[in-house]
């Protein structure tokens, strides 16, 4: 006769639920934690994207000053004149706080009688406020790059306008 040797499977149910549970547990961390990642990489992305954003808009306001303080009856013989703000603030929430610097840059070019002129260029360099030093943006800390030539159109006598060329632009990230 054979003994029949009784097995006991009351506690099987309950090793397969646990297991279940480990298993959704990890899944489910993995995708709370995909999403969190994801979202903070969204916030970062969209706080670079304003701040590219603001500059470039605070460039191309430095550039229509410059051409409106240029324009008028009498043409400009030297450097355009900057004006004197450099500070923009754009958005409202939150605000991003603009620096453009402004500087008059010679740049020697040939004229059609064979001399050499200096053209009246500009260089527009732009920064975070807060990241102003010594009244200037650093070089590693600048968001929008562009340089633009203004030239004086108009009749003797004038009115006289203000056409500009831009020459460069670039965007550091």
């Amino acid at each position: 006769m054979r003994l029949r040797i009784q097995r006991d499977e009351r506690g099987a149910s309950l090793a397969l639920a646990i297991v279940f549970m480990v298993v959704v547990g990890a899944v489910g961390g993995g995708v709370v934690a995909s999403i969190g990642s994801g979202v903070g990489n969204g916030v970062h992305l969209a706080q670079a994207r304003n701040r590219q954003y603001a500059a470039d808009a605070a460039i191309e306001n430095s550039i229509a000053r410059v051409r409106r303080l240029n324009a008028g009856g009498v043409p400009v013989t030297g450097f355009p004149s900057c004006g004197s703000d450099p500070t923009y603030t754009f958005e409202t929430d939150p605000s991003v706080n603009i620096h453009v610097d402004c500087t008059n840059v010679p740049t020697p070019a040939g004229t059609g009688a064979g001399a050499v002129a200096l053209q009246n260029d500009v260089v527009f360099k732009s920064c975070l406020n807060a990241d102003v030093a010594a009244g200037k943006c650093p070089d590693d800390k600048s968001i929008v790059n562009a340089q633009v030539n203004f030239q004086t159109n108009g009749p003797l006598g004038g009115p006289f306008t203000v056409t500009t060329y831009v020459l460069s632009w670039s965007v550091n990230a």
